[in-house]
Protein backbone atom coordinates (compact mmCIF):
# COMPACT_ATOMS: atom_id res chain seq x y z
CA UNK A 1 0.00 0.00 0.00
CA UNK A 2 2.87 2.32 0.80
CA UNK A 3 4.51 1.63 -2.53
CA UNK A 4 1.17 2.06 -4.33
CA UNK A 5 0.51 5.36 -2.56
CA UNK A 6 4.05 6.55 -3.36
CA UNK A 7 3.60 5.66 -7.02
CA UNK A 8 0.20 7.41 -7.16
CA UNK A 9 1.55 10.54 -5.46
CA UNK A 10 4.51 10.55 -7.85
CA UNK A 11 2.14 10.35 -10.82
CA UNK A 12 0.02 13.17 -9.43
CA UNK A 13 3.03 15.38 -8.83
CA UNK A 14 4.40 14.53 -12.24
CA UNK A 15 1.08 15.34 -13.87
CA UNK A 16 0.78 18.58 -11.88
CA UNK A 17 4.30 19.52 -12.91
CA UNK A 18 3.69 18.75 -16.57
CA UNK A 19 0.44 20.79 -16.65
CA UNK A 20 2.08 23.63 -14.76
CA UNK A 21 4.76 23.71 -17.42
CA UNK A 22 2.10 23.55 -20.17
CA UNK A 23 0.02 26.35 -18.66
CA UNK A 24 3.02 28.64 -18.59
CA UNK A 25 2.69 28.72 -22.37
CA UNK A 26 -0.94 27.81 -23.00
CA UNK A 27 -4.33 28.79 -21.63
CA UNK A 28 -5.74 26.63 -18.82
CA UNK A 29 -8.83 24.48 -18.83
CA UNK A 30 -12.14 25.99 -20.06
CA UNK A 31 -10.64 29.34 -21.15
CA UNK A 32 -12.85 31.34 -23.51
CA UNK A 33 -12.00 34.24 -25.81
CA UNK A 34 -15.03 36.04 -27.26
CA UNK A 35 -17.03 33.04 -26.08
CA UNK A 36 -14.88 30.55 -28.04
CA UNK A 37 -13.13 27.72 -26.15
CA UNK A 38 -9.34 28.17 -26.50
CA UNK A 39 -8.18 25.75 -23.80
CA UNK A 40 -4.56 24.49 -24.27
CA UNK A 41 -3.92 27.01 -27.08
CA UNK A 42 -1.07 29.50 -27.13
CA UNK A 43 -1.83 33.23 -27.63
CA UNK A 44 -0.39 32.97 -31.16
CA UNK A 45 -2.62 30.00 -31.98
CA UNK A 46 -5.67 31.86 -30.67
CA UNK A 47 -4.78 34.92 -32.72
CA UNK A 48 -4.36 32.86 -35.88
CA UNK A 49 -7.61 31.03 -35.19
CA UNK A 50 -9.53 34.29 -34.80
CA UNK A 51 -7.87 35.82 -37.83
CA UNK A 52 -8.33 32.91 -40.20
CA UNK A 53 -11.40 31.08 -38.98
CA UNK A 54 -13.90 33.68 -37.71
CA UNK A 55 -14.16 35.47 -41.06
CA UNK A 56 -14.78 32.19 -42.87
CA UNK A 57 -17.83 30.98 -40.92
CA UNK A 58 -21.12 31.98 -42.66
CA UNK A 59 -23.87 33.10 -40.27
CA UNK A 60 -27.48 32.10 -40.83
CA UNK A 61 -30.17 34.42 -39.44
CA UNK A 62 -33.24 32.58 -38.14
CA UNK A 63 -36.19 34.93 -38.53
CA UNK A 64 -39.90 34.84 -37.79
CA UNK A 65 -42.13 32.55 -39.84
CA UNK A 66 -39.13 30.20 -40.33
CA UNK A 67 -37.50 32.62 -42.75
CA UNK A 68 -33.71 32.47 -43.07
CA UNK A 69 -30.95 34.65 -44.52
CA UNK A 70 -27.24 33.90 -44.61
CA UNK A 71 -24.55 36.56 -44.36
CA UNK A 72 -20.86 36.38 -45.18
CA UNK A 73 -18.66 37.83 -42.39
CA UNK A 74 -15.98 38.74 -44.93
CA UNK A 75 -17.95 41.81 -46.02
CA UNK A 76 -17.50 43.28 -42.54
CA UNK A 77 -13.70 43.07 -42.81
CA UNK A 78 -13.24 42.11 -39.16
CA UNK A 79 -9.69 42.70 -38.01
CA UNK A 80 -8.21 41.63 -34.69
CA UNK A 81 -5.46 43.30 -32.71
CA UNK A 82 -2.06 41.69 -32.35
CA UNK A 83 -1.45 38.90 -29.83
CA UNK A 84 -0.06 41.21 -27.13
CA UNK A 85 -3.32 41.38 -25.20
CA UNK A 86 -3.73 37.62 -25.49
CA UNK A 87 -0.17 37.17 -24.19
CA UNK A 88 -0.81 39.57 -21.31
CA UNK A 89 -3.94 37.68 -20.24
CA UNK A 90 -1.89 34.46 -20.13
CA UNK A 91 0.94 36.08 -18.19
CA UNK A 92 -1.50 37.32 -15.56
CA UNK A 93 -2.66 33.78 -14.83
CA UNK A 94 -0.81 31.76 -12.18
CA UNK A 95 0.19 28.50 -13.85
CA UNK A 96 0.89 26.87 -10.46
CA UNK A 97 -2.77 27.40 -9.52
CA UNK A 98 -4.18 25.88 -12.69
CA UNK A 99 -6.60 23.54 -10.80
CA UNK A 100 -8.67 26.53 -9.67
CA UNK A 101 -9.61 27.31 -13.29
CA UNK A 102 -11.75 24.19 -13.22
CA UNK A 103 -14.04 25.94 -10.74
CA UNK A 104 -16.92 28.03 -12.23
CA UNK A 105 -16.02 31.22 -10.33
CA UNK A 106 -12.41 31.17 -11.53
CA UNK A 107 -12.76 30.26 -15.18
CA UNK A 108 -10.83 32.56 -17.51
CA UNK A 109 -12.95 34.45 -20.03
CA UNK A 110 -12.18 37.71 -21.87
CA UNK A 111 -12.75 39.66 -25.08
CA UNK A 112 -10.04 40.45 -27.58
CA UNK A 113 -9.53 43.71 -29.47
CA UNK A 114 -11.19 43.92 -32.87
CA UNK A 115 -12.64 46.37 -35.36
CA UNK A 116 -14.89 46.13 -38.39
CA UNK A 117 -16.25 48.28 -41.23
CA UNK A 118 -19.31 49.99 -39.75
CA UNK A 119 -20.51 51.30 -43.13
CA UNK A 120 -20.40 47.77 -44.49
CA UNK A 121 -22.45 46.64 -41.47
CA UNK A 122 -25.03 49.37 -42.17
CA UNK A 123 -25.36 48.31 -45.80
CA UNK A 124 -25.50 44.64 -44.83
CA UNK A 125 -28.32 45.16 -42.33
CA UNK A 126 -30.32 47.53 -44.54
CA UNK A 127 -30.11 45.03 -47.39
CA UNK A 128 -31.66 42.20 -45.36
CA UNK A 129 -35.21 41.18 -46.29
CA UNK A 130 -36.00 41.11 -42.56
CA UNK A 131 -35.22 44.83 -42.43
CA UNK A 132 -36.34 46.30 -45.75
CA UNK A 133 -38.37 43.58 -47.40
CA UNK A 134 -41.98 43.96 -48.48
CA UNK A 135 -43.06 41.47 -45.82
CA UNK A 136 -41.94 43.74 -42.96
CA UNK A 137 -44.88 44.75 -40.76
CA UNK A 138 -44.20 47.67 -38.44
CA UNK A 139 -44.94 47.43 -34.76
CA UNK A 140 -47.88 49.57 -33.58
CA UNK A 141 -48.71 50.19 -29.92
CA UNK A 142 -52.25 49.78 -28.70
CA UNK A 143 -53.98 53.14 -28.24
CA UNK A 144 -57.41 54.67 -27.67
CA UNK A 145 -59.25 55.82 -30.82
CA UNK A 146 -62.58 57.59 -31.29
CA UNK A 147 -65.32 55.40 -32.78
CA UNK A 148 -69.10 55.84 -32.78
CA UNK A 149 -69.29 58.41 -30.01
CA UNK A 150 -66.70 56.98 -27.62
CA UNK A 151 -63.04 56.13 -27.25
CA UNK A 152 -62.15 52.44 -27.59
CA UNK A 153 -58.79 50.68 -27.49
CA UNK A 154 -57.31 49.75 -30.85
CA UNK A 155 -55.30 46.55 -30.41
CA UNK A 156 -51.54 46.58 -30.86
CA UNK A 157 -49.75 45.19 -33.93
CA UNK A 158 -46.76 43.02 -32.99
CA UNK A 159 -45.37 42.87 -36.52
CA UNK A 160 -41.84 41.81 -37.41
CA UNK A 161 -39.99 45.11 -37.41
CA UNK A 162 -36.27 44.84 -36.58
CA UNK A 163 -34.37 47.02 -34.12
CA UNK A 164 -31.33 47.58 -36.34
CA UNK A 165 -29.08 48.69 -33.49
CA UNK A 166 -29.71 45.48 -31.54
CA UNK A 167 -29.37 43.36 -34.69
CA UNK A 168 -25.94 44.82 -35.54
CA UNK A 169 -24.67 44.05 -32.07
CA UNK A 170 -26.11 40.52 -32.18
CA UNK A 171 -24.51 39.82 -35.58
CA UNK A 172 -21.02 40.88 -34.53
CA UNK A 173 -21.28 38.95 -31.25
CA UNK A 174 -22.41 35.80 -33.07
CA UNK A 175 -19.57 36.07 -35.60
CA UNK A 176 -16.94 36.61 -32.89
CA UNK A 177 -18.23 33.55 -31.06
CA UNK A 178 -18.04 31.51 -34.25
CA UNK A 179 -21.77 30.73 -34.18
CA UNK A 180 -23.34 29.25 -37.24
CA UNK A 181 -26.85 30.52 -36.51
CA UNK A 182 -28.42 33.62 -34.95
CA UNK A 183 -32.04 33.42 -33.79
CA UNK A 184 -33.41 36.97 -34.01
CA UNK A 185 -36.29 36.34 -31.62
CA UNK A 186 -34.05 34.81 -28.97
CA UNK A 187 -31.70 37.79 -29.24
CA UNK A 188 -34.65 40.24 -28.87
CA UNK A 189 -33.97 41.83 -32.25
CA UNK A 190 -37.67 42.47 -32.94
CA UNK A 191 -39.35 45.68 -31.80
CA UNK A 192 -42.19 44.68 -29.51
CA UNK A 193 -45.13 46.89 -28.51
CA UNK A 194 -44.54 48.77 -25.30
CA UNK A 195 -48.27 49.20 -24.81
CA UNK A 196 -50.76 46.39 -25.31
CA UNK A 197 -54.53 46.54 -25.09
CA UNK A 198 -54.31 45.15 -21.53
CA UNK A 199 -51.74 47.71 -20.37
CA UNK A 200 -53.06 49.78 -17.48
CA UNK A 201 -51.76 53.02 -18.99
CA UNK A 202 -53.77 52.42 -22.17
CA UNK A 203 -56.92 51.61 -20.21
CA UNK A 204 -56.43 54.68 -17.98
CA UNK A 205 -55.95 56.91 -21.04
CA UNK A 206 -59.15 55.56 -22.63
CA UNK A 207 -61.13 56.18 -19.45
CA UNK A 208 -59.76 59.72 -19.12
CA UNK A 209 -60.67 60.49 -22.72
CA UNK A 210 -64.21 59.21 -22.24
CA UNK A 211 -64.51 61.26 -19.05
CA UNK A 212 -63.67 64.43 -21.00
CA UNK A 213 -66.13 63.35 -23.67
CA UNK A 214 -68.93 63.58 -21.05
CA UNK A 215 -68.56 67.37 -21.05
CA UNK A 216 -71.89 69.08 -21.75
CA UNK A 217 -71.33 72.81 -22.24
CA UNK A 218 -73.87 75.32 -23.54
CA UNK A 219 -72.88 78.93 -24.13
CA UNK A 220 -75.84 81.19 -23.39
CA UNK A 221 -75.41 84.81 -24.50
CA UNK A 222 -78.74 86.64 -24.46
CA UNK A 223 -81.11 84.61 -26.59
CA UNK A 224 -78.25 83.02 -28.54
CA UNK A 225 -76.98 79.54 -27.73
CA UNK A 226 -73.88 77.62 -28.81
CA UNK A 227 -73.67 73.94 -27.82
CA UNK A 228 -70.27 72.24 -27.61
CA UNK A 229 -70.68 68.90 -29.41
CA UNK A 230 -68.90 65.66 -28.35
CA UNK A 231 -67.50 65.22 -31.87
CA UNK A 232 -65.76 68.58 -31.51
CA UNK A 233 -64.30 67.63 -28.13
CA UNK A 234 -63.05 64.31 -29.55
CA UNK A 235 -60.99 66.19 -32.15
CA UNK A 236 -59.31 68.19 -29.39
CA UNK A 237 -58.14 65.13 -27.45
CA UNK A 238 -54.95 63.23 -28.15
CA UNK A 239 -52.72 60.64 -26.48
CA UNK A 240 -48.94 60.95 -26.68
CA UNK A 241 -46.44 58.10 -27.00
CA UNK A 242 -46.33 57.78 -23.19
CA UNK A 243 -50.13 57.37 -23.00
CA UNK A 244 -50.63 60.81 -21.48
CA UNK A 245 -53.84 62.58 -22.49
CA UNK A 246 -53.51 66.12 -23.89
CA UNK A 247 -55.86 68.73 -25.29
CA UNK A 248 -54.78 70.25 -28.60
CA UNK A 249 -54.79 73.88 -27.57
CA UNK A 250 -54.46 75.14 -31.15
CA UNK A 251 -57.81 73.50 -32.03
CA UNK A 252 -59.40 74.69 -28.80
CA UNK A 253 -58.18 78.21 -29.58
CA UNK A 254 -59.69 77.97 -33.07
CA UNK A 255 -63.01 77.12 -31.44
CA UNK A 256 -62.77 80.10 -29.07
CA UNK A 257 -61.92 82.32 -32.06
CA UNK A 258 -65.19 81.11 -33.57
CA UNK A 259 -67.01 82.15 -30.38
CA UNK A 260 -65.38 85.57 -30.71
CA UNK A 261 -66.66 85.91 -34.27
CA UNK A 262 -70.14 85.02 -33.04
CA UNK A 263 -70.33 87.16 -29.91
CA UNK A 264 -67.83 90.01 -30.30
CA UNK A 265 -69.48 93.34 -31.17
CA UNK A 266 -66.42 95.50 -30.49
CA UNK A 267 -65.88 97.98 -33.31
CA UNK A 268 -68.74 96.64 -35.42
CA UNK A 269 -71.02 98.75 -37.63
CA UNK A 270 -74.34 99.11 -35.81
CA UNK A 271 -77.75 100.13 -37.11
CA UNK A 272 -78.98 103.02 -34.97
CA UNK A 273 -82.28 104.87 -34.84
CA UNK A 274 -81.55 108.54 -34.19
CA UNK A 275 -83.61 110.83 -32.02
CA UNK A 276 -84.92 112.30 -35.27
CA UNK A 277 -86.30 108.88 -36.25
CA UNK A 278 -83.97 108.01 -39.11
CA UNK A 279 -81.99 104.73 -39.23
CA UNK A 280 -78.27 105.17 -39.79
CA UNK A 281 -75.20 102.92 -39.48
CA UNK A 282 -72.52 103.88 -36.99
CA UNK A 283 -69.04 102.48 -37.64
CA UNK A 284 -66.07 102.11 -35.30
CA UNK A 285 -65.41 102.94 -31.67
CA UNK A 286 -64.36 100.78 -28.74
CA UNK A 287 -67.75 99.78 -27.37
CA UNK A 288 -69.04 96.22 -27.39
CA UNK A 289 -68.54 92.67 -26.28
CA UNK A 290 -65.02 91.18 -26.41
CA UNK A 291 -64.38 87.51 -25.66
CA UNK A 292 -61.25 87.13 -23.50
CA UNK A 293 -59.54 84.53 -25.68
CA UNK A 294 -56.78 83.55 -23.24
CA UNK A 295 -59.05 83.19 -20.22
CA UNK A 296 -61.74 81.39 -22.20
CA UNK A 297 -59.18 78.90 -23.53
CA UNK A 298 -58.03 78.18 -19.95
CA UNK A 299 -61.61 77.89 -18.65
CA UNK A 300 -62.77 75.70 -21.51
CA UNK A 301 -59.73 73.43 -21.15
CA UNK A 302 -60.53 73.03 -17.46
CA UNK A 303 -64.21 72.28 -18.24
CA UNK A 304 -63.25 69.55 -20.71
CA UNK A 305 -60.57 68.06 -18.47
CA UNK A 306 -63.09 67.71 -15.66
CA UNK A 307 -65.93 66.54 -17.92
CA UNK A 308 -68.24 69.22 -16.53
CA UNK A 309 -71.91 69.75 -17.33
CA UNK A 310 -72.85 73.44 -17.27
CA UNK A 311 -74.38 76.42 -19.00
CA UNK A 312 -72.43 79.67 -19.02
CA UNK A 313 -71.31 82.71 -20.97
CA UNK A 314 -67.89 82.86 -22.58
CA UNK A 315 -65.34 84.72 -20.46
CA UNK A 316 -65.60 88.35 -21.63
CA UNK A 317 -62.80 90.90 -21.39
CA UNK A 318 -65.34 93.64 -22.07
CA UNK A 319 -69.09 93.63 -21.73
CA UNK A 320 -71.91 95.67 -23.22
CA UNK A 321 -75.36 96.66 -21.98
CA UNK A 322 -77.29 94.44 -24.37
CA UNK A 323 -76.86 91.82 -27.11
CA UNK A 324 -76.81 91.75 -30.88
CA UNK A 325 -76.93 94.89 -32.99
CA UNK A 326 -78.51 96.91 -30.19
CA UNK A 327 -75.87 96.02 -27.61
CA UNK A 328 -75.77 99.65 -26.37
CA UNK A 329 -79.04 99.09 -24.52
CA UNK A 330 -81.43 101.84 -23.37
CA UNK A 331 -79.03 104.09 -21.44
CA UNK A 332 -76.67 106.01 -23.73
CA UNK A 333 -75.52 109.42 -24.96
CA UNK A 334 -76.26 110.33 -28.60
CA UNK A 335 -74.14 112.98 -30.32
CA UNK A 336 -74.99 114.31 -33.79
CA UNK A 337 -72.09 116.24 -35.29
CA UNK A 338 -74.17 117.39 -38.24
CA UNK A 339 -77.01 118.66 -36.03
CA UNK A 340 -74.59 119.88 -33.33
CA UNK A 341 -76.92 118.37 -30.77
CA UNK A 342 -76.65 115.83 -27.96
CA UNK A 343 -79.22 113.69 -26.19
CA UNK A 344 -79.01 111.39 -23.21
CA UNK A 345 -81.42 108.55 -22.54
CA UNK A 346 -81.65 106.58 -19.31
CA UNK A 347 -83.63 103.35 -19.39
CA UNK A 348 -85.20 104.61 -22.61
CA UNK A 349 -86.35 107.95 -21.13
CA UNK A 350 -84.94 111.27 -22.44
CA UNK A 351 -82.85 112.97 -19.75
CA UNK A 352 -81.00 115.67 -21.71
CA UNK A 353 -81.43 117.38 -25.09
CA UNK A 354 -78.93 120.15 -25.69
CA UNK A 355 -77.04 122.00 -28.41
CA UNK A 356 -73.26 121.46 -28.41
CA UNK A 357 -70.05 122.51 -30.12
CA UNK A 358 -67.72 119.78 -31.47
CA UNK A 359 -64.28 119.85 -33.14
CA UNK A 360 -63.18 122.77 -35.32
CA UNK A 361 -63.13 121.14 -38.71
CA UNK A 362 -61.62 124.16 -40.52
CA UNK A 363 -58.32 123.39 -38.78
CA UNK A 364 -58.61 119.62 -38.82
CA UNK A 365 -59.91 119.08 -35.29
CA UNK A 366 -62.57 116.41 -35.68
CA UNK A 367 -64.74 114.75 -33.10
CA UNK A 368 -64.43 111.08 -34.10
CA UNK A 369 -67.59 109.14 -34.89
CA UNK A 370 -68.27 105.67 -33.53
CA UNK A 371 -69.71 103.91 -30.52
CA UNK A 372 -67.59 104.32 -27.39
CA UNK A 373 -67.67 103.31 -23.75
CA UNK A 374 -67.32 106.17 -21.24
CA UNK A 375 -63.86 105.75 -19.70
CA UNK A 376 -64.64 107.48 -16.41
CA UNK A 377 -65.98 110.78 -15.07
CA UNK A 378 -64.16 113.40 -13.00
CA UNK A 379 -65.00 116.68 -11.24
CA UNK A 380 -63.01 119.96 -11.48
CA UNK A 381 -60.35 119.12 -14.07
CA UNK A 382 -57.97 121.34 -16.04
CA UNK A 383 -57.80 120.19 -19.67
CA UNK A 384 -54.39 120.87 -21.13
CA UNK A 385 -53.11 120.81 -24.65
CA UNK A 386 -50.77 122.65 -26.97
CA UNK A 387 -51.39 126.34 -26.32
CA UNK A 388 -54.30 125.99 -23.90
CA UNK A 389 -55.33 125.07 -20.36
CA UNK A 390 -59.09 125.00 -19.80
CA UNK A 391 -60.61 124.37 -16.35
CA UNK A 392 -63.91 122.45 -16.49
CA UNK A 393 -66.28 121.30 -13.78
CA UNK A 394 -67.53 118.12 -15.43
CA UNK A 395 -65.16 115.89 -17.41
CA UNK A 396 -66.42 112.71 -19.14
CA UNK A 397 -63.82 111.23 -21.58
CA UNK A 398 -64.90 108.53 -24.06
CA UNK A 399 -62.05 108.40 -26.63
CA UNK A 400 -58.62 109.07 -25.14
CA UNK A 401 -58.41 112.79 -24.40
CA UNK A 402 -61.68 113.50 -26.17
CA UNK A 403 -64.77 113.76 -23.99
CA UNK A 404 -67.88 115.65 -22.94
CA UNK A 405 -67.42 118.68 -20.68
CA UNK A 406 -68.95 122.02 -19.76
CA UNK A 407 -67.57 125.12 -21.54
CA UNK A 408 -68.20 128.20 -19.38
CA UNK A 409 -66.27 130.36 -21.83
CA UNK A 410 -68.94 129.90 -24.50
CA UNK A 411 -72.11 131.96 -24.68
CA UNK A 412 -73.63 130.11 -27.63
CA UNK A 413 -73.87 126.47 -28.70
CA UNK A 414 -75.16 124.68 -31.80
CA UNK A 415 -75.49 125.88 -35.35
CA UNK A 416 -72.32 126.09 -37.42
CA UNK A 417 -70.08 127.48 -34.69
CA UNK A 418 -67.99 124.26 -34.75
CA UNK A 419 -66.77 124.85 -38.33
CA UNK A 420 -64.49 127.81 -37.55
CA UNK A 421 -64.73 128.14 -33.76
CA UNK A 422 -65.08 124.57 -32.58
CA UNK A 423 -63.15 122.63 -29.97
CA UNK A 424 -59.97 120.55 -30.26
CA UNK A 425 -62.25 117.52 -30.63
CA UNK A 426 -64.16 117.50 -27.33
CA UNK A 427 -67.91 118.00 -27.02
CA UNK A 428 -68.47 121.45 -25.48
CA UNK A 429 -71.72 121.39 -23.52
CA UNK A 430 -73.78 124.01 -21.66
CA UNK A 431 -73.11 123.79 -17.92
CA UNK A 432 -76.65 122.67 -16.83
CA UNK A 433 -76.75 119.90 -19.47
CA UNK A 434 -73.22 118.75 -18.62
CA UNK A 435 -74.17 118.60 -14.93
CA UNK A 436 -77.28 116.50 -15.66
CA UNK A 437 -75.36 114.06 -17.85
CA UNK A 438 -72.59 113.86 -15.24
CA UNK A 439 -75.11 112.92 -12.57
CA UNK A 440 -76.77 110.20 -14.68
CA UNK A 441 -73.91 108.60 -16.62
CA UNK A 442 -71.53 105.89 -15.37
CA UNK A 443 -68.24 104.51 -16.62
CA UNK A 444 -68.88 101.99 -19.39
CA UNK A 445 -72.08 103.60 -20.61
CA UNK A 446 -72.17 103.95 -24.42
CA UNK A 447 -71.56 107.24 -26.23
CA UNK A 448 -72.77 107.11 -29.84
CA UNK A 449 -71.26 109.72 -32.16
CA UNK A 450 -72.24 110.19 -35.83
Amino acid sequence: MRKLFAILLSLILFGYGVLTFVFHQRYPFLTQVNGVDVSFKTPEEVHDYLKNHINNQPLTLIEKENAQETIDPKVLQIKFGDSKKLQKELEETNAFLWPKYLLPNYRLSFETDFRYDEKAMDQLVKGLKAVSGSQVVKMVNAKPVYEKGQFVIKKEVVGNQIDQKILKKAIINAILRNHKELNLEEENCYILPEYTSEHQSVIAARDKLNHSLKTKLTYQVGSSQTVLEPETIAKWLEVDKNMKVHIKEELLRDYVDGLSETYNTYGMTRPFTTSGGSVIYVYGGDYGWIVDTEEEVKTLKDNVTKGEKLEREPVFAQRAAGYGNRDYGDTYVEISIGAQHMWMYQNGALVVSTPIVTGKISQGYYTPSGTYALAYKAYDVVLRGEGYASPVTFWMPFNGDIGIHDASWREKFGGDIYINDGSHGCVNTPYPAAATIFNHIEAGDPVIVY
